[in-house]
């Protein structure tokens, strides 16, 4: 069975297994909360084009989220990738969350990777060129 390396593991898979990971990276706190960086892939079976798959994913947040108020969404520039971007807000007034998304499809197999960054609302616009700065430097392995 090969070996899939992790940033501190390695396990042992057998061969025809599919890498639909999530990885969650956290940096120092700001006003008591630590803003992070979610990596996940989801494989799509069957494909979906990119909008459609962006507006699923909305309506599955609001279905799980308190009080959430999309502040933008739409087509995103990731270099030669298509990718879309949306923000939104929720959670109560005195504590509201800030999460910037950006989605990218890539191919060959056919698969979306969601880039969420997350940040208290009235910390936001400190964190924001940091997570931009880590979406732009997302390239894949293979597409």
């Amino acid at each position: 069975m090969p070996a899939f390396h992790g940033s501190d593991f390695e396990i042992q898979l057998p061969a025809e297994f599919s890498d639909e990971s999530t990885y969650a990276f956290a940096f120092p706190a700001r006003a008591n909360f630590r803003p992070s960086v979610v990596v996940k892939t989801e494989r799509l079976v069957p494909p979906v084009e990119l909008p459609a798959y962006v507006a699923q994913q909305l309506e599955k947040i609001r279905a799980v989220l308190q009080n959430v108020s999309v502040v933008s969404s739409g087509p995103a520039e990731h270099g030669e990738l298509t990718a879309y971007g949306s923000v939104y807000d929720w959670g109560e007034a005195s504590r509201r969350v800030r999460q910037k998304q950006r989605y990218i499809l890539l191919n060959d197999p056919v698969r979306v990777v969601t880039l969420t960054a997350t940040s208290l609302c009235e910390t936001f616009a400190e964190a924001e060129g940091l997570f931009n700065a880590i979406f732009l430097s997302f390239k894949p392995v293979r597409q």
